[in-house]
């Protein structure tokens, strides 16, 4: 996912993923003379993936019934993909199938909408590691799915459950890396008008900037030692 200390492929997946969240190019005529050491951001045609991962419980799968509906004219004009994490439990998958099917976007099952369930927990861990390295915004409750920003990955964060949560959630918008999720019934415009302004891009940028993704290599180092 990172690709060793260089960071090799952590850079490719940012480069393209930047790109997608960038699609007027306020984020790259903003942050150009930053952007000189990265690389060019290829072009692409590709719409941003949305990934909602809710907590291995399955908490706030309930939301779902509230964003799909803002979702759909997005889904359908091919201007997002969206994937719906249900880990391991057949009822929260059971119940994103429900709530696809009453937004009138079961349709859009395969085409431009997926759910990840995988009932054995390693391979699970398999398909959401590859899952991360496509993804262009994730949306989660602040639980420690917000340390991923630091692959260049801009968080929509869900209302915190529990106080590490909360100081998750503060930890990551104050390095700029995430967004309240605020009213989710119209998060499909709040997530147009922040494409439009390249904000989820600056995000992308500034989790990849100012947080550490270089944990497993410097444990390892100072074993060594």
């Amino acid at each position: 996912m990172v690709g060793g200390p260089e960071g090799t492929t952590l850079r490719k997946n940012l480069l393209q993923r930047l790109a997608r969240l960038d699609p007027t190019q306020a984020f790259r005529q903003a942050f150009a003379a930053d952007l000189e050491h990265l690389g060019r951001l290829p072009p692409t045609n590709e719409p941003p993936h949305l990934v909602f991962a809710v907590g291995g419980s399955g908490a706030q799968a309930e939301l779902s019934a509230s964003f799909l509906p803002s979702l759909r004219p997005l889904l359908e004009r091919r201007r997002l993909r969206l994937t719906l994490v249900a880990g391991v439990r057949a009822e929260v998958k059971a119940r994103f199938e429900d709530e696809l099917l009453r937004a009138r976007l079961a349709d859009q099952i395969g085409r431009g909408v997926e759910i990840l369930y995988e009932p054995v927990l390693e391979d699970y861990f398999d398909r959401f590691d590859a899952l991360l390295a496509d993804t262009d915004i994730l949306w989660t409750k602040p639980s420690e799915l917000v340390f991923y920003a630091a692959l260049g990955i801009p968080l929509l964060l869900a209302p915190p459950v529990g106080i590490h949560e909360s100081y998750n959630l503060r930890w990551a918008r104050e390095n700029g890396a995430g967004f309240k999720q605020r009213d989710a019934r119209v998060i499909g415009d709040r997530l147009l008008e922040h494409l439009h302004d390249g904000n989820l891009a600056s995000a992308a940028w500034a989790g990849y900037r100012r947080l550490p993704s270089q944990g497993l290599y410097q444990i390892a180092e100072r074993v060594r030692v």
